[in-house]
């Protein structure tokens, strides 16, 4: 189960859909590895950022009323807070229905429960 609600109150500002995140406690610490002309690497670590994370869930045969909340919060806000098992954060997102599948991207830019 997630969970999608906006930050302002908005009677319509919220949707409950029964999916699941994939890989909800993924992540990576950002930084660079180079090769050198000697047959090395050069790397550069600069740790590791909440903002890094994307998540994705799909979504079997949506109802009707489902998709347009979802339609609703991306035209409306371009911030919602996303709440899932491994946390809950605040989102930008987007979706796409390809036959009874929907697709739901998130991009995290920051962490609200901890």
């Amino acid at each position: 189960m997630i969970v999608i609600t906006t930050f302002d109150y908005d009677p319509n500002g919220y949707v409950a859909l029964d999916a699941r995140i994939k890989n909800p406690f993924g992540g990576e610490r950002r930084g660079s590895v180079t090769a050198t002309l000697d047959g090395g690497a050069s790397h550069y670590d600069t740790g590791y950022s909440e903002s890094d994370r994307e998540f994705s869930a799909t979504l079997k045969r949506p109802s009707r009323a489902a998709l347009d909340r979802l339609q609703y919060l991306l035209a409306y806000y371009h911030e919602v807070r996303l709440s899932m098992e491994s946390g809950c954060f605040r989102v930008r997102f987007s979706f796409a229905l390809d036959g009874d599948t929907a697709t739901l991207k998130f991009r995290a830019l920051a962490r609200l429960d901890k």
